[in-house]
């Protein structure tokens, strides 16, 4: 389901990109190259929605991991030391 969701996404996600530039050659590099005929406004949006946001909830969730193993080996620290005194 989740992987499902994630394709859904993607496709969403670049759509809008047909619509908004055209590939042209340029001959400083020697390739062809995506040339965006949109404002700054719209690549500032792109930038934030399709790398800050997912990076943003990359990081919470790792976050949330690292404090949970931290938590557990707590745990696991005070257990260790009650069996080790009884």
């Amino acid at each position: 389901c989740y992987i499902c969701l994630t394709w859904t996404l993607t496709v969403v996600a670049i759509v809008p990109n047909f619509f908004v530039g055209s590939l042209q050659y340029d001959p400083r590099i020697y390739s062809c190259t995506f040339a965006q005929t949109v404002s700054t406004s719209y690549t500032i949006t792109v930038v934030v929605v399709h790398f800050i946001v997912p990076l943003s909830i990359v990081t919470f969730c790792y976050l949330r991991i690292w404090i949970l193993v931290i938590q557990v080996k707590h745990r696991v620290r005070q257990d260790c030391k009650q069996k080790i005194r009884a």
